[in-house]
């Protein structure tokens, strides 16, 4: 890893309580980052920080909902006030419905644009500014293979995920020279929580490698950005996914959402 500065880099992960982004944390610190994981997560964060204090790590953690307009202004305060330079920025924090877009969701479906696209976005400016004025700087946003799927069902989620993938592409190319390198990761089927299913599922889909394991994804993940790549995709379905949902017709595509819409409603962030 090079580094411009004396200390040991300082990194920021949203969403570090489990999955990719418990994942990321894990190998950051194992790489001599000091690490502030955050998650809204009361149960499962403190968790993850033992867990990786046991492995070694330096590891703060603050429980905080980025769901909120003012959450990446206060996210930003909070480690102005606690003197935590961030040299590394993962704005990994999301959650998920597969559920039709009614008047009902559309509370949930705000939430999930500002936890998937406003926050990252005032995150992204504003500790980018930091780093430009270091002259050096990492950002991974993880987006989605969803960003290609727009399919019932995921219609917001989808949308919000295409949001970050586009801005992380033109804040690359804003950014270079700067010394600040940006990547976007779209991962497929990851074997995490935030799809809801049970352990078998996910054991037998990771077992065919139908679904890839969090830990795979957050390699790959940080070995784009540490290269300053633009986009990374660690899954060889993301490449074949959104070619066959394009080749099948739109009838098939409904079918399948009358089978299985109303079944899952699943939330992490």
């Amino acid at each position: 890893m090079r580094r411009k500065i004396a200390h040991s880099p300082n990194a920021l992960v949203t969403g570090g309580s489990s999955g990719i982004g418990l994942e990321i944390a894990r190998l950051l610190a194992g790489a001599g980052c000091n690490v502030l994981i955050v998650s809204n997560d009361s149960e499962k964060l403190p968790k993850a920080q033992q867990e990786l204090l046991r492995a070694g790590g330096q590891v703060q953690a603050l429980e905080m909902d980025l769901a909120y307009e003012d959450s990446a202004d206060r996210l930003y305060a909070y480690c102005k006030e606690k003197g935590f330079e961030v040299d590394i920025l993962v704005n990994n924090a999301g959650m998920f419905f597969y559920e039709p877009l009614t008047p009902d969701r559309l509370e949930e479906a705000k939430r999930m644009l500002i936890l998937h696209n406003y926050t990252p976005l005032r995150l992204c400016t504003l500790f980018a500014e930091d780093m430009k004025r270091r002259g050096c700087g990492y950002i991974l946003n993880v987006a989605s293979i969803a960003a290609h799927l727009p399919v019932p069902g995921l219609d917001c989620y989808a949308a919000s995920k295409a949001f970050l993938k586009t801005f992380s592409k033109a804040l690359h190319n804003e950014l270079k020279g700067s010394g600040v390198k940006l990547c976007a990761v779209c991962p497929a089927a990851v074997s995490t929580t935030l799809y809801g299913l049970n352990e078998k599922l996910l054991k037998f889909g990771t077992d065919i490698h139908f679904i890839q394991k969090p830990s795979k994804t957050a390699k790959r993940a940080l070995r784009s950005m540490w290269r300053g790549r633009k986009i990374c995709y660690p899954a060889f379905m993301c490449y074949y996914l959104p070619v066959l949902l394009k080749l099948a017709p739109d009838a098939l595509i409904r079918y399948i959402w009358k089978k299985t819409k109303g079944k899952k409603e699943y939330v992490q962030s």
